[in-house]
């Protein structure tokens, strides 16, 4: 049966979002939540898209998702704390009235930018043909073009990662963890720190500077996390050949050209 074919339908819009951290919720504009193969749609009647529009050339599809954020499953914490972005998001059609009818999915995506203003927010959904938008080629580089053990670097992140329970925070925001030494420390510079409890849990901080064996964020956030918290640490890399090399016997697989000339070649003095 397709939708809008009778003279009085019960369709409602819904939403299911996966954030990166494991955490999938779901909404429905309707006036009582609604259950769904097991899953739960909770009633968000203030959440309203904008309209819906999909085309089947290569531009990508996206649409806006605006709300109050009065709903204790989207805080302005959890805005902040940037747990909300880049989640995968499905919107669609559910019949409320029919609890054995699945949703039909109309946008399949993640999502984009986030703005708040005066207690609401405004969320952009970028439809998955935006990865289209990506140079068909890679630019050549002197620094590595992969993640660190992600597509193309060849190194699994599990051999890099630890699980630790911060000792303390420092007035500055530097982070002392009970796993990491000052030998080990700098190992982590441009790395990550994920949250597993407390109240960060879910956020991930990068780390921008190492002094001793603390671990400074790179940018300010608006949860603080607190002595007794545990996290998973993850490696980084400078994304040099050197570092590459030396450090992680993985020349092989370096993304870069660290020996190409660069664009100065034509400009150096010659003292020939």
């Amino acid at each position: 049966m397709s939708w809008f074919s009778q003279a009085l339908e019960t369709v409602a819009i819904v939403w299911r979002l996966e954030r990166h951290d494991g955490v999938a919720l779901g909404f429905v504009g309707h006036d009582r939540d609604i259950w769904r193969q097991g899953f739960r749609y909770r009633a968000v009647p203030g959440i309203q898209p904008s309209a819906i529009m999909l085309e089947d050339g290569l531009r990508p599809d996206t649409m806006d998702m605006q709300g109050v954020i009065a709903h204790d499953a989207i805080s302005e914490a959890d805005l902040e704390a940037g747990r909300w972005n880049g989640a995968r998001v499905a919107i669609g059609f559910a019949d409320w009235a029919d609890a054995d009818r699945t949703p039909d999915w109309l946008v399949h995506g993640e999502i984009g930018e986030i703005s708040r203003r005066s207690g609401a927010f405004t969320a952009e959904v970028q439809s998955g043909k935006a990865a289209l938008e990506a140079a068909p080629c890679p630019r050549t580089s002197p620094s590595c073009r992969a993640d660190f053990g992600g597509h193309g670097c060849g190194l699994s992140r599990q051999r890099f990662r630890i699980e630790a329970e911060l000792l303390s925070v420092d007035a500055d925001g530097a982070l002392v963890f009970d796993a990491i030494s000052e030998a080990d420390a700098p190992h982590y510079l441009f790395g990550h720190i994920r949250w597993l409890s407390g109240n960060c849990r879910g956020s991930t901080f990068a780390i921008g500077a190492v002094q001793q064996r603390r671990l400074i964020p790179s940018d300010i956030h608006s949860c603080v996390p607190q002595p007794g918290d545990r996290a998973m640490l993850t490696m980084g890399c400078d994304k040099q050949f050197v570092t590459c090399r030396d450090r992680f016997n993985n020349s092989a697989n370096f993304r870069g050209e660290p020996h190409l000339p660069g664009n100065d070649l034509l400009t150096r003095y010659s003292y020939g």
